[in-house]
């Protein structure tokens, strides 16, 4: 009877990588909001009204967070339409996804 011995190379791991991503949230911003701003001006209605589900997905923040931003004047003011139906316009929310942080809020009489 023979024993069979396998026989393995121990592999150098690599520390190149160690630290680094190759994710930049900062690019994806910018690309996600290229690709709103194309859409917006393909649709031929680049300051159309946008419901809040809408303005949640563009900004993937929660209605909550909006709100809350919102009476801050921190995030653009909600437009009420009807008894039940409000939104933004589109403009704006691209204005806030542009520079979140140095955006203000202008008040707006409807």
């Amino acid at each position: 009877m023979t024993t069979q011995t396998h026989h393995t190379s121990p592999v150098p791991k690599s520390n190149s990588n160690k630290g680094t991503h190759s994710h930049n949230s900062l690019s994806g911003v910018d690309a996600r909001l290229r690709l709103y701003r194309q859409i917006a001006l393909e649709s031929g209605h680049p300051d159309r009204f946008i419901r809040i589900k809408e303005a949640t997905q563009l900004t993937s923040l929660s209605n909550t967070r909006h709100f809350q931003m919102e009476k801050e004047g921190i995030f653009p003011q909600r437009i009420r339409v009807g008894h039940r139906c409000s939104g933004y316009r589109l403009s704006d929310v691209l204005a806030w996804l542009a520079d979140p942080a140095s955006y203000r809020a202008v008040r707006q009489e409807v």
